[in-house]
């Protein structure tokens, strides 16, 4: 499960550092409508923010959730995917992602 958190937490961080990087770049986004399926292209500040909101939002309505001995629940996922999103936005600009060559 620790490795599995890791690779959550790893990959939130580079969507993190995607968002800031990258604002106006479309990301190809595949929407079901009833019985068909469609694909839209969305800013990925806008596609990837509302993925933030969600995690974010996920995690606080899990700290109601009961934890049951022996499952895992109680949102860790959701945190450590909201924590490296944000970690991501913040060490990026300081390992020089962000510089023109």
């Amino acid at each position: 499960m620790v490795r599995c958190l890791r690779r959550a937490y790893a990959y939130a961080g580079i969507l993190g550092a995607y968002i800031l990087r990258f604002p106006k770049a479309e990301v190809l986004t595949l929407v079901p409508l009833g019985f068909f399926l469609t694909t839209v292209r969305l800013p990925a500040f806008f596609f990837l923010g509302f993925w933030f909101v969600q995690q974010a939002f996920y995690g606080v309505a899990s700290l109601q959730a009961r934890s049951n001995i022996g499952m895992e629940s109680g949102g860790i996922a959701y945190w450590a995917h909201a924590g490296g999103f944000v970690f991501g936005a913040i060490l990026a600009p300081l390992f020089g992602l962000y510089k023109r060559r």
